[in-house]
């Protein structure tokens, strides 16, 4: 079973909010071998969040200009170093990055990049999002602009953040497939 927490300061917080996946929908034209190219989804969960301090509601950017934009903030149960066991942070960490450029981000990572991700590092080295952040959003200004997809190792090199706004069609019509497919399960 794949579960989902909400609102916790860390892995067993009694005060989180606790979901069980019911379904999720990865993106047609996900590929891991073309560098995670569409690499998103969307997941239903086995209940409704109760919104408040700890946990609210994304609001998507409504545009895709990113470049000059500073202070993205990033959070997640994921490494705090890339040699550390999975699963061995087990507190929720956040960090500040910055954009970083397509051609500074290519010439660093020497990964071939689609159109529909971008760029961030840390201004101080070590400040990055590593392995068991995937899929975490990235906010800037408190609207969602992206999500952890990868990265080269932890903390040194820029990692590699889907661009949320390029997938809105798709998100909106894969929600409304599974809340269709969920409504029939219900009924029965």
């Amino acid at each position: 079973m794949i579960g989902y927490l909400a609102g916790a300061r860390f892995v067993h917080d009694p005060l989180a909010q606790s979901f069980l996946v019911w379904e999720f929908t990865i993106h047609e034209d996900y590929n891991k071998e073309s560098v995670f190219s569409n690499d998103i989804a969307v997941v239903m969960i086995s209940g409704e969040f109760q919104f408040g301090p700890n946990v609210q509601r994304a609001v998507l950017m409504d545009h895709n200009k990113l470049r000059n934009k500073k202070n993205f903030r990033v959070a997640g149960y994921g490494k705090t170093k890339y040699n550390q066991q999975p699963f061995e942070n087990t507190k929720f960490m956040k960090t500040t990055l910055q954009y970083v450029k397509k051609k500074r981000c290519l010439r660093l990572i020497q990964e071939k990049l689609g159109p529909h991700v971008f760029c961030l590092g840390g201004s101080k080295k070590g400040r990055d999002t590593c392995q068991g952040d995937s899929g975490a959003g990235v906010l800037w200004q408190n609207l969602t602009v992206g999500m952890v997809s990868f990265g080269i190792g932890c903390g040194v090199k820029p990692g590699v953040y889907v661009r949320v706004f390029n997938f809105r069609s798709w998100l909106l019509t894969a929600a409304a497939r599974l809340a269709s497919a969920y409504c029939q399960h219900a009924r029965g």
